[in-house]
């Protein structure tokens, strides 16, 4: 069921088990967490996720960024999930994390090595894509498990 419209994208929400989030969009790269070395003009040292007290690094984590404005109308226990990116372009499919909270009214946006690993850019000024090809489907709370590291859920904040 459409859960919500933002930047004229629908995102959806079926309760499951497991609930799964999912919408297609664009893909506006993230590079919180990281070393800024795009330096990104938006970028900030923490993510709201947190492994071993440290945030999540963009330039080595395929991460996903889930949108305050639809936080409140999903189960609270989000970061730390499971996502599947599928560029619908080119085919490529790869397994993330949740690990960040995003602008209210902004929707697609996912760690330079999501990007690169999607077959974008992975820069953080000029890379991604502004086509809705990026399929993301979150599964809530289902624990992530990326390049062999498990990621505990946590609540949200914000």
């Amino acid at each position: 069921m459409r859960l919500k419209q933002i930047e004229g994208v629908d995102v959806n929400y079926e309760a499951g088990p497991p609930a799964v989030l999912s919408y297609l969009a664009k893909l506006a790269v993230d590079s919180d967490g990281g070393p800024n070395i795009d330096h990104d003009p938006y970028w900030q040292a923490e993510t709201s996720l947190k492994l071993n007290g440290k945030s999540i690094n963009a330039q080595k984590v395929p991460y996903t960024v889930i949108p305050i404005g639809i936080s409140n109308m999903i189960p609270p226990i989000v970061l730390g999930s499971k996502v599947i990116c599928t560029n619908t372009k080119n085919g490529k499919v790869v397994e993330g994390v949740v690990a960040d909270l995003g602008p209210r009214t902004k929707v697609g946006e996912a760690s330079c090595e999501m990007a690169r690993r999607l077959g974008l850019s992975g820069n953080s000024n000029h890379g991604g894509t502004s086509d809705h090809i990026i399929h993301y489907e979150i599964y809530v709370g289902v624990p992530a498990v990326v390049d062999g590291v498990c990621y505990q859920l946590q609540p949200l904040h914000g």
